[in-house]
């Protein structure tokens, strides 16, 4: 342009007005620009807002809920940090219906989907911890489900299927405290609905390794454990416990010092279960000396009785 100017100052009366239209258009389409992103901001956080409103509605349809969730979600890369967290929030109360839908689909499923079953595993597991009521009663019943649908694959190796699906679940024990205390959760409860699949070395297996956990620092974790011990001694017979009541004796006895306060009442209820089991003689010999106290007076209540 400033060669042109030099070569030619006639072009300068013709091209001087020709750039400065083309500037002020320029500045016209920015402007324009910039107003269409705030105006299309604006719109989609009335859109999400009205959108949330309407999922949080009671009267509204089960169709429109899901339709009005899909396009929430589609929005997500334009909305601001606490909308996405008011969806997240939202959402987390659908679990429930995810977990419900897994079910169904894991119940008709065929042995050349095992391996999709059992992928499924660590989702149902870790929903054990949810807060949702809801939402845990669902993930153990999908759990449940899996073992039904494991079943199904090999009905004639009933034992082995449990042993399989036990191995599945206790590789969650290689995760975090959160993930361990689920793990420990969903065994009990697996546990307790195939009762009458279990063996001795199924028993062995897992009362070895949870006595181990209910010495661990991590109180999530214990009290996971406590609840599997609440859960034995309501499943197995007391011949099959026998061998290892003073393993658990041992254990129990030598929770962390930091968590034994806190976790003493429910240390004597397991006590208690173990004295109407076994008897007051039997466990007095295999306790330790500063528990003799406390189980004498288990032995005194449970007198009463």
């Amino acid at each position: 342009m400033k060669n042109i100017k030099r070569k030619c100052p006639s072009m300068q009366k013709i091209m001087f007005p020709f750039s400065s239209i083309c500037i002020s258009q320029k500045q016209r389409i920015k402007k324009r620009k910039k107003f269409a992103l705030l105006f299309m901001k604006l719109l989609i956080t009335i859109y999400f807002q009205t959108g949330m409103q309407k999922m949080r509605s009671s009267e509204s349809k089960d169709f429109i809920l899901h339709g009005t969730l899909d396009v929430c979600k589609a929005m997500i890369s334009c909305i601001d940090e606490d909308q996405i967290k008011e969806l997240y929030e939202y959402t987390k109360s659908l679990l429930q219906l995810r977990l419900n839908c897994l079910g169904h689909l894991v119940s008709r499923s065929t042995i050349d989907e095992k391996s999709t079953v059992v992928d499924i595993i660590p989702e149902a597991v870790l929903c054990t911890k949810e807060n949702s009521v809801k939402a845990r009663a669902a993930a153990y019943s999908l759990l449940i489900v899996i073992g039904h649908a494991l079943h199904k694959f090999t009905p004639d190796n009933p034992k082995g299927c449990l042993k399989e699906y036990m191995t599945y679940l206790l590789a969650g024990l290689a995760g975090n405290p959160h993930f361990i205390s689920a793990t420990v959760l969903a065994v009990g409860r697996v546990m307790y609905e195939f009762k009458d699949e279990l063996d001795s070395d199924i028993i062995s297996n897992l009362i070895s390794i949870m006595c181990e956990l209910v010495k661990a620092k991590s109180r999530e974790i214990v009290v996971s454990a406590l609840s599997f011990f609440k859960i034995l001694f309501a499943t197995v017979d007391a011949n099959c416990l026998q061998p290892h009541v003073k393993t658990m004796i041992s254990s129990l006895t030598s929770i962390a010092s930091d968590n034994q306060r806190a976790f003493r009442f429910k240390v004597k209820e397991l006590f208690t279960r173990l004295v109407r089991k076994f008897g007051y003689e039997m466990i007095s010999k295999m306790m330790p000396p500063n528990y003799q106290k406390q189980l004498n007076n288990i032995r005194k209540i449970e007198a009463r009785k």
